[in-house]
């Protein structure tokens, strides 16, 4: 998705695609067979945290940013990807922005909410 214009919606119909009905019934896990991995097309000096946060709350398990190059670029990056977490937590650092609202990606791998 890094060339492309950012499409949510069509990577959300994409992932789709990696739902085998076969393999959930005799691996009893909804896990995929492939690992769902997105590349963002925000290069890490932009600093943007938009992509990556939308890419995971679509239900990808990991995000690719091109082109990070100093330490801070790695840190927001990093940040933009967790949840926030109490001061208290063992590995803080970095400490999370990504807000706490993960329902497409709950609702795509056929889990419920916490409530």
């Amino acid at each position: 998705m890094e060339h492309g214009s950012w499409d949510p919606e069509g990577l959300q119909d994409s992932l789709q695609y990696l739902l085998n009905r076969k393999q959930i019934l005799t691996s009893a896990s909804l896990a995929p067979s492939l690992t769902p991995i997105v590349r963002i097309p925000s290069n890490g000096v932009e600093m943007n945290q938009s992509y990556a946060k939308q890419a995971l709350d679509r239900g990808v398990y990991g995000v690719v940013w091109p082109h990070i190059g100093t330490a801070e670029q790695a840190y927001n990056a990093v940040a933009s990807c967790r949840y926030a977490r109490k001061k208290t937590a063992d590995l803080y650092e970095p400490a999370g922005v990504r807000g706490d609202g993960p329902a497409t990606a709950c609702r795509y791998w056929g889990l419920t909410m916490p409530e």
